[in-house]
């Protein structure tokens, strides 16, 4: 492992409110004293709730609708907070500047707290220098003064291809760039992880000399119970890997997120890693 590579992170995603985030963090900030760990806390920011400013199926308690709902989804800028970004395809093909737009729109209204973009679905795996422009963009710090981190997400279909292609394609956007890779096959659905492939994914990143500064993360079907099964199986080989949770944690009426469910989850994260020899 490079000693540069991105620090581990536990991360919750569908964060609306600051009660939410400081509940969590004081949290989190016991359950992971004795690590080096961070909690990286998520906002969604997607084509219909941020660019449409419209209720998408989901709801309001799980992605914020418009300007002031997502500015103050978290307070204050000494929180480590992702906006996971979905641009819409379709509207990305017809208008070559609607990505461009939808980064600094995001920035602006995340100016208090957000460091971190994540794109989540992008359809990077068929043309990757097409999109490596959305890569900079979201890098270059014109809200912050300094740059921001950015996630790639590495979604199913372009895993399906394998760890060596999709890898290799994943590159081709701009591998520098890049602070974390997260393999994640689920997409918040909840669907189980698949561990054996996982791994597979993880060790071509992690053996990747032009990788060797990007954290490695996974997300798929995670809770307090699935990071108890999986987690320890993929530390054991990889310790420094970080990991996020959505679906399993929205299992609401009204799609909020479970706090209960969400303590659960980062008490069980930090027992596999204190339990790591």
């Amino acid at each position: 492992m490079s000693i540069y590579r991105s620090s581990p992170y536990v991360g919750v995603s569908g964060i609306v409110n600051p009660e939410q985030q400081q509940e969590l963090t004081a949290f989190a900030a016991e359950a992971f004293r004795e690590t080096d760990t961070l909690l990286m806390l998520g906002v969604k920011a997607v084509h219909k709730t941020q660019w449409l400013d419209v209720e998408n199926k989901y709801g309001p308690e799980w992605y914020p609708i418009g300007e002031s709902a997502f500015s103050g989804a978290l307070s204050g800028s000494g929180v480590d907070s992702v906006a996971q970004m979905y641009l819409d395809p379709e509207v990305l093909a017809a208008n070559p500047d609607y990505g461009r737009q939808f980064i600094r729109r995001i920035k602006r209204r995340g100016a208090a707290w957000l460091n971190t973009i994540q794109f989540d679905m992008l359809r990077y795996q068929d043309a990757p220098e097409a999109f490596s422009y959305l890569i900079h963009e979201a890098k270059r710090e014109d809200v912050r003064n300094d740059e921001y981190n950015v996630i790639v997400q590495c979604h199913a279909p372009a895993m399906a291809e394998g760890p060596r292609v999709a890898l290799e394609k994943l590159k081709r956007l701009s591998p520098d760039e890049i602070s974390w890779i997260l393999f994640d096959a689920s997409h918040g659905t909840g669907k189980e992880m698949d561990v054996d492939a996982l791994k597979r994914f993880i060790e071509a990143a992690h053996d990747d000399p032009e990788l060797d500064h990007a954290g490695i993360g996974i997300a798929g079907g995670l809770d307090a119970e699935g990071v108890e099964k999986h987690l320890p199986k993929i530390l054991r080989d990889f310790p420094y890997v970080s990991w996020d949770a959505e679906g399993r944690l929205h299992q609401t009426s009204d799609g909020s997120l479970d706090m209960e469910a969400t303590k659960r989850y980062i008490s069980a994260s930090a027992d596999v890693i204190l339990s790591q020899p």
